[in-house]
This record gives structure tokens, C-alpha cells and sequence, in this order.
């Protein structure tokens, strides 16, 4: 009889010592923490220095504005009709511009509302847009495999990069002196871009059946691209790749990728509705299996 009052302490330790643990690790979600208007369809996000978040909406062509108090202005910047933003990024002074997939066009906003609708019109599909230190905006243009290069006074080099015939590249990313990146979902590759517009074409070359949707660069220099099989490659600034260095549950399909300032890596998976956490280690963060919070 002791011996089981006994088990039956340590249980009762070893789950309360557990629900502290997960209570320790985990975020608090709140599904509804801010709501778009019916049809907006969101497609991309972006945060400023001051933690407001912004929203490309895709379906209603506008851009809603999120402050941190979860407070929204649904039509912050109302783009031209059948826009269709499909990327967004703030500069350092927190400009916002939308890469504009149905007008072919980059529209900048400033951080007062105002609105110039075709700031930059483009010759391609943008799909994916990224900021370097110097206010340089680049998109990357999946209908001809190019990348453009549009200085902060609005003038653009359509083809300040060309890619390979058939890469499709789908997003980029810049690191801290300058070269891009390039996410190709056609070729399962990545391309590197010098400042110069020096072009490595498959600088790292990904799983057969990667399908890459996303790319994101930590601080020392290490890409990270999400892949719609399910997972997420790391490359090193050498080049050397891990294809599979976080494997993703099964049907699980990553739509975009953001690496925080302490090398955690996240991922938005698009077919279930949920966020993962990735350690720089590669450790997959699975809230609520005891035996992995115990040892991870």
C-alpha cells in the first residue's frame, strides 16, 4: 500500500512538473487576434520597428494595418483594382511596398497611409520582394525567372538578374552585405546574386521534390528554405546543404519561413494551420509530448 501511495505522489510530481514545463515553454495563441474583412484573403505579412503589423490581402487588394494592441484599420492602403499582392516588406524608415502579382507592379505606402499605387511597374509576376540596407527593393519575378533591382528613388533594372530558363523563382531574401537569394520552386534551387548582380545560378541545389516557397537568412549567414514536401533545408554560407534539416509532420506543408533574432527558425504551414518552432540546433518543438519537453 505505501509503495503505491508512492507511485501515485510521483505521478501526481511528474504531471504537475510537466504542465509547468509546457506552461514555461509555450506561447499563449489567440486565434482571433485581429479579423479582416470577409474576402481579404491574406497572402503576406510584414512587422515594423514599432510592432505593427502589416497584412498584404490578396483578395480585397488592400493592405491592413494591425497596431500591437491588436487594433485594425482593415483598408489601411487600398491598392488599385485586381493588384493582387502577393508580398510585402517595410523599409528602415517604415515605408511598406507590396509586390503586385495580378498589375505587375510594386506599390509603396508610406508610414503615414499614403499610397503611390505603381511606385515601380515591372516587365513580370512579382512574387517575392525583400529590402537591403541601402532601401534597394528587389523582386523576384516567377513568370520570366528574373529578379529586379528598384533603387529608393523608384528607378528599376527589370532584369538586374536573370535565372535560369524554367527556375521559377518564388521569394528571396538578402543577407547583411548585400547578396540575394533566390528561392526557385521550379528547379528546386537556390541562387545566389552579388551586389553586382553577379548571378551563381544553383549556388545550392535542393531535393528533387522540394518545391521551395520561401527562404529566410539568420544572422550568421545561414539560408533557411521552406519546401512544400514537408521540409526545411538549411544552407551554409559555403554552401553546404542539409536537405531535410527539420522534417515537418507528415502533410504538413510550409508556406513560409522567419528566423528571429536568437536563430529560432519558424515556419507557417499552409495546409494545417500551424506555426513551427525550430531550435538552431534543428529541434523540432512539439508542444505537449512530455517526453520530448523532458530532454529537449
Amino acid at each position: 500500500m505505501k509503495s503505491l501511495q508512492v507511485l501515485k505522489k510521483t505521478i501526481f510530481l511528474l504531471i504537475i512538473f510537466s504542465a509547468n514545463i509546457q506552461l514555461a515553454i509555450c506561447q499563449t495563441v489567440i486565434g482571433s487576434w485581429a479579423t479582416l474583412a470577409s474576402g481579404a484573403r491574406p497572402q503576406s505579412i510584414a512587422v515594423d520597428a514599432s510592432g505593427n503589423v502589416y497584412t498584404g490581402n490578396y483578395g480585397n487588394y488592400s493592405v491592413s494595418k494591425i497596431t500591437p494592441a491588436g487594433v485594425c484599420t482593415q483598408s489601411w492602403a487600398v491598392l488599385a483594382p485586381f493588384a493582387q499582392p502577393t508580398a510585402i516588406a517595410i523599409d528602415a524608415v517604415g515605408n511598406v511596398y507590396t509586390a503586385n502579382l495580378g498589375n505587375i507592379t510594386v506599390s509603396k505606402i508610406t508610414a503615414a497611409g499614403v499610397c503611390t499605387q505603381s511606385w515601380a511597374t515591372l516587365g513580370a509576376n512579382p512574387t517575392g520582394i525583400a529590402i537591403d540596407a541601402s532601401g534597394n527593393v528587389y523582386t523576384a519575378n516567377y513568370s520570366n525567372n528574373t529578379v529586379s533591382k528598384i533603387t529608393p528613388a523608384g528607378v528599376c533594372t527589370q532584369s538586374w538578374a536573370t535565372l535560369a530558363s524554367g527556375a521559377g523563382p518564388n521569394a528571396l531574401a538578402i543577407d547583411a552585405v548585400g547578396n540575394v537569394y533566390t528561392a526557385n520552386y521550379s528547379n528546386n534551387t537556390v541562387s545566389k546574386i552579388t551586389p553586382a548582380g553577379t548571378c551563381t545560378q544553383a549556388w545550392a541545389t535542393l531535393a528533387s521534390n522540394a518545391s521551395p516557397f520561401s527562404i529566410a537568412i539568420d544572422a550568421s549567414g545561414n539560408v533557411f528554405v521552406a519546401n512544400k514536401n514537408g521540409t526545411v533545408s538549411k544552407i551554409t554560407p559555403e554552401a553546404v546543404c542539409t536537405q531535410s534539416w527539420a522534417a515537418l509532420a507528415s502533410g504538413t506543408m510550409p508556406y513560409s519561413v522567419a528566423v528571429d533574432a536568437s536563430g529560432n527558425v519558424y515556419t507557417a504551414n499552409f495546409s494545417s494551420g500551424t506555426v513551427s518552432r525550430i531550435t538552431p540546433a534543428g529541434v523540432l518543438r512539439k508542444v505537449g509530448q512530455l517526453a520530448h519537453i523532458l530532454t529537449a
